[in-house]
């Protein structure tokens, strides 16, 4: 009997020791590649996220008005011919009359026919191709240089502000609609940037995708430049948070090239100037001929930028030439910005003092002017 107690106890003793090595070990092991190999984890999430684009990317072709259709219809050559679909999204079908095809894919638009010629033909086989596609239109919102809906094509011209002018060849994808939006702004988010895409029917549902145009700029990684497909939303949301990247980010293709800047007050060439999209403002007064040695207050320059709503952007900066690029000691300027710089208290006495010595004349000099007011 006690001999029996004791196996008893001895396997019970073998199978939590074994319960113990399978559960806890295999957890300690994963503790220590979470805490050693985060770019993993990265890398495994990137990699899902090219899953999903590849997906996005092989989206059956949406019919709808303005495709042009050539139907052939297998041993009866007399009904082949091209059908366009017409604003109501109909086709006008030998024998059958209008058919509504809007919406549908190719293949389902080619089933439909079938189905609706079996009532006058005898096991009807049909090809269906797409002959003339209609132009693409896709709404761009957000961080957008001119948010709208836009048509594009095949082929055409496309310019951003102060850029030269694109050609786009082949079908047009994301960047080439942003393109022909003008760009993108200064406070735009390129890791968030939000694909809808409508699905097949007419249930005017979509579904998304998020794409990342800094991987695109950064890594050239294309697939995160997708084609379009007509009837597709692109929303650029805004940065949040300052980026390191904000500098490359502003000299791509997808940014104005050039932006227009006002320059004012104490600077050796105030007035309109063009300078490159990136540019900060400490550059900008540079480029204004740099400011005016005894007569500006180096503490006293100013950002005003006239926002879309109509409310006013107003932000004072130190002039501070060692200060690198920084949102709040060194941004970079949006096309429109207006730059005051500011009169050092000296220039402005002295600017006071002429105004008042100047009816005076001879009469009386500035120095003495400086004693009369002193005494």
């Amino acid at each position: 009997m006690l001999l029996n107690n004791f196996f008893k106890k001895s396997a019970t003793l073998i199978i939590l020791s074994s319960i113990a090595t399978t559960s806890f070990f295999p957890l300690r092991k994963l503790n220590a590649l979470d805490e050693n190999s985060s770019s993993e984890t990265v890398k495994t999430k990137f990699t899902k996220e090219k899953i999903n684009l590849n997906l996005l990317q092989v989206n059956p072709y949406i019919l709808g008005p303005g495709d042009i259709l050539s139907i052939k219809v297998i041993n009866a050559p007399e009904f082949d011919q091209n059908l366009q679909i017409i604003n109501d999204g109909t086709i006008l079908l030998p024998l059958v009359g209008p058919l509504f095809v809007e919406g549908l894919t190719i293949t389902d638009a080619q089933d439909l026919i079938v189905k609706n010629l079996s009532i006058e033909l005898i096991s009807p086989q049909i090809q269906l191709n797409l002959v003339k596609q209609r132009p693409i239109k896709v709404s761009l919102v957000g961080e957008i240089a001119r948010p709208g809906l836009y048509s594009l094509t095949s082929s055409e011209m496309t310019s951003i502000e102060g850029g030269p002018n694109l050609t786009i060849s082949g079908v047009p994808t994301v960047v080439d609609a942003i393109q022909k939006a003008g760009g993108i702004t200064k406070l735009a988010n390129l890791k968030n940037i939000t694909l809808k895409r409508k699905l097949p029917g007419n249930k005017n549902e979509y579904k998304s995708a998020n794409l990342n145009l800094q991987l695109l700029l950064l890594e050239g990684d294309q697939i995160q430049n997708p084609f379009i497909f007509d009837g597709d939303i692109i929303i650029v949301d805004k940065a949040s948070t300052f980026d390191q990247n904000t500098l490359k980010i502003a000299k791509a293709n997808f940014s104005p090239k050039l932006i227009r800047l006002y320059i004012v007050g104490e600077v050796n060439k105030p007035g309109y100037i063009e300078v490159v999209s990136g540019t900060v403002l400490t550059q900008s007064i540079f480029m204004a001929g740099g400011p005016k040695n005894w007569r500006t207050n180096k503490k006293n320059i100013q950002i005003v930028r006239l926002r879309d709503d109509g409310s006013v952007y107003k932000k004072r900066f130190l002039l501070d030439l060692k200060k690198p690029l920084s949102p709040n000691s060194n941004p970079t300027l949006e096309s429109g910005d207006i730059i005051l710089v500011g009169s050092s208290f000296f220039a402005k006495g002295t600017d006071a003092i002429k105004q008042i010595g100047e009816p005076i004349g001879g009469l009386v000099s500035i120095f003495s002017l400086y004693k009369i007011l002193g005494d």
